[in-house]
């Protein structure tokens, strides 16, 4: 995971991009094929009915790969993967830095699909039947932010195709071929600076889940909830602004 030293310099290139400021990465799942075990089969069927292990992956704004964790069976809830994740169990790793903002403090962030929590460092869009126009494009730029994770992954099936199709790599050393493509990936778009070359494969993201906030302590999601809250209206004033310019 970036420093607070880091991540602000990222927070602040998503906010010149899409205007909501301190975030500075993206949360999201893929699935992996596998050949698992006889012993807990079951647990390894996907929504979408086939074998895999879930790849959960932190990006920041250029695709890189900052944190994974790998190996959770497939039928799995993005909620549960993000609670055994050393990313939910080690706040050492979150970068702290916070911004005053229409009088509230607003931490650094990640931004996750509407299957994750809602925390004081974990952001989502607004869901519900009826949105205000307001939370509707605030949603907007949201989303344009958190797509970046769904494009590394395209991109990371793309160059490793043992991840895209189903292998006769055992189940259990499965987590280390994955970490390994991560490494690669990151080297690939940094290091060697190669272009990615090609269409990306069939995605496999699926629609998310419910959202899990009761499995979550409630004072973590009100915290949450006035934060969004300020975003959302930081949002609307810096739109406006830009209009009547």
């Amino acid at each position: 995971m970036p420093s607070a030293d880091e991540a602000q310099p990222i927070a602040y290139r998503n906010a010149m991009k899409h205007h909501i400021p301190q975030i500075y990465g993206a949360i999201g799942g893929c699935h992996i094929p596998i050949v698992p075990s006889l012993d807990g089969y079951r647990d390894y069927i996907n929504r979408k009915r086939w074998v895999s292990v879930i790849l959960q992956a932190v990006v920041d704004d250029r695709g890189l790969f900052r944190n994974i964790f790998a190996g959770i069976p497939g039928s799995s809830h993005d909620g549960t993967v993000l609670k055994q994740s050393s990313l939910f169990n080690n706040p050492a790793l979150l970068p702290q830095a916070s911004k005053a903002i229409d009088g509230l403090d607003i931490p650094l962030m990640i931004v996750g699909d509407p299957a994750y929590p809602l925390l004081p460092w974990l952001i989502k869009a607004y869901n519900g039947p009826q949105l205000t126009p307001a939370q509707e494009a605030f949603n907007e730029n949201l989303n344009s932010i958190r797509v970046s994770v769904e494009h590394s992954f395209g991109r990371l099936k793309g160059r490793c195709r043992v991840l895209n199709k189903r292998s006769d790599i055992h189940q259990s050393f499965m987590p280390t071929v994955i970490a390994a493509c991560c490494v690669l990936h990151n080297m690939c778009e940094v290091v060697h600076h190669t272009e990615y070359v090609g269409l990306p494969p069939a995605s496999d993201s699926q629609p998310p889940g419910q959202p899990c906030e009761d499995e979550f302590p409630a004072a973590d999601a009100h915290s949450a909830h006035l934060v969004r809250n300020a975003l959302l209206e930081h949002v609307q004033n810096a739109l406006h602004l830009y209009i009547s310019t």
